[in-house]
């Protein structure tokens, strides 16, 4: 097998259902940035075999282990989950999607960081980005912008950064902290650490029909569905963390964790599970309508079929 570069992405093509449930994950909060993958399928050149073209038919949103305003972590489990979730529907992780909330969708340093390591594994990866909340926090409705984007490695390119510093530098902090991000994006070669130079680059994305079995309506409500169950976890086990915590063991404590952990809930079902029962209403309306007009198509071809009978046998 040819050896792949690391940028090799032309187009990215999108189902308007995977879209839109990334629209409504982007939504929830406005706060912290939420994230998901996603699943489809890659075209390839057949000449050189290296993937030009991702094809996104579904997504599935994932819950966070850690909240924040410009990053996202969630738990590796998920990935292992998510693999098999699309091999069952005959799909390939070929992605991942986060927001920005009140940012524009223009990748971070971060971003491009973490995309190049994705592509360092596939170079067919591809990473988008749902810039939600633009301009006033009063708009309504809120704005969404996407993009889709790929990073190249320019550390050996001109301007590009070369830089080695002790590959044990996280003893000097302490063996019980993690790493921190820049030893998790670098290589380590013998004594020294090179830090790698990420530069991201915009890919053509395009909004497309949903011709999969994945991309059908009831295949984005039941997204949206886990995209409420991710909701729910995340609130289940930040509440879970906090009670057990030995410094809430006060009766006042855990009754404020409580009251907090209700009030979450709340906001869940007024602000994300009170409009998806609206958006599956709509959707089923939607649905009815559709079948009216293909009976009546139906109707019309076999009224002009037996037309042409009957020409025929006069």
């Amino acid at each position: 097998k040819k050896k792949q570069k690391i940028m090799s992405l032309k187009e990215v093509n999108c189902g308007s259902n995977a879209l839109f449930v990334i629209g409504a994950h982007a939504l929830s909060t406005e706060d912290e940035e939420v994230m998901g993958l996603l699943l489809g399928k890659l075209d390839y050149d057949k000449r050189n075999g290296i993937a030009e073209r991702a094809n996104i038919f579904k997504v599935l949103p994932l819950s966070r282990t850690d909240k924040r305003a410009d990053r996202v972590e969630v738990d590796s489990s998920q990935l292992a989950i998510a693999s098999e979730e699309a091999e069952a529907d005959g799909l390939t992780v070929v992605g991942w999607y986060h927001s920005h909330p009140h940012i524009t969708a223009a990748p971070s340093h971060v971003d491009a960081q973490t995309q190049g390591q994705y592509q360092a594994l596939d170079s067919g990866f591809v990473g988008l980005i749902c810039a939600a909340f633009q301009g006033d926090r009063h708009d309504l409705p809120p704005s969404l912008k996407v993009i889709a984007f790929q990073s190249d490695d320019t550390t050996n390119q001109p301007g590009g950064i070369f830089s080695a510093s002790s590959s044990n530098a996280n003893s000097q902090r302490g063996s019980e902290e993690p790493p921190s991000y820049n030893d998790l994006i670098s290589t380590t070669r013998g004594a020294t650490t090179i830090r790698r130079l990420w530069r991201s680059r915009e890919i053509p994305l395009n909004l497309t029909g949903d011709f999969h079995q994945s991309t059908s309506s009831s295949s984005s409500l039941k997204a949206l569905a886990k995209l409420q169950d991710a909701l729910l976890q995340e609130e289940t086990q930040s509440f879970s963390f906090y009670v057990n915590d030995i410094t809430f063991s006060a009766t006042s404590s855990r009754i404020f964790c409580n009251a907090v952990f209700q009030q979450s809930l709340a906001l869940l079902t007024v602000d994300s599970l009170t409009p998806l029962l609206h958006v599956a209403a709509a959707k089923l309306i939607a649905a009815k309508k559709r079948v009216q007009d293909l009976k009546s198509k139906r109707d019309s071809l076999l009224l002009l079929l037996r037309q042409q009978q009957q020409t025929v046998s006069e």
